[in-house]
């Protein structure tokens, strides 16, 4: 939004997502207050996930207003041409690099990094390397496993 931007207003549904006033406490937001701070409480990542990405990530991290470099590892293995889902989920050591080397170009730049992971242990792994978000799993898969557990539960003899 201006003066940092020159996005449009359109957004006047958003404001009943922020809350105002003490802990507890819910206040209407005036378009006014949204529009004085939506630039400064929304958060702005951006998908590392291809060949082209990973080469630029230095200059695409110092991009002021960029929080987050958020990596895809499936489609920036794809990209760079080591296909983990080809090798069971393993991650070529070319793959671990490119990972690192996006870690790192956040850091650097006083960025924070994410990444995206299908289970907890894998999600400790990069916690542990220094990753400030780590998705843990996914809903299609977290719904399959609940709903499936429970069916067999349900039809069991």
């Amino acid at each position: 939004f201006p003066p940092a931007g020159n996005r449009g207003l359109g957004s006047a549904l958003s404001m009943e997502k922020f809350i105002s006033g003490k802990t507890g406490d819910v206040k209407e937001v005036s378009m006014a207050d949204y529009y004085s701070n939506a630039n400064s409480s929304t958060v702005i990542c951006v998908q590392i996930e291809t060949a082209s990405a990973l080469e630029q990530v230095k200059d695409i991290a110092a991009v002021d207003g960029i929080d987050v470099l958020f990596i895809g590892p499936t489609d920036l293995g794809n990209s760079i041409g080591h296909p983990s889902v080809l090798s069971g989920g393993k991650m070529a050591p070319e793959l671990e690099e490119a990972i690192e080397t996006i870690r790192k170009a956040a850091k650097d730049a006083g960025k924070s990094s994410g990444i995206y992971m299908g289970t907890g242990e894998q999600a400790k792994k990069y916690a542990d390397m220094g990753f400030n978000m780590v998705n843990t799993a996914n809903d299609i898969a977290v719904l399959k496993k609940y709903f499936g557990d429970h069916l067999a539960a349900a039809t069991a003899s």
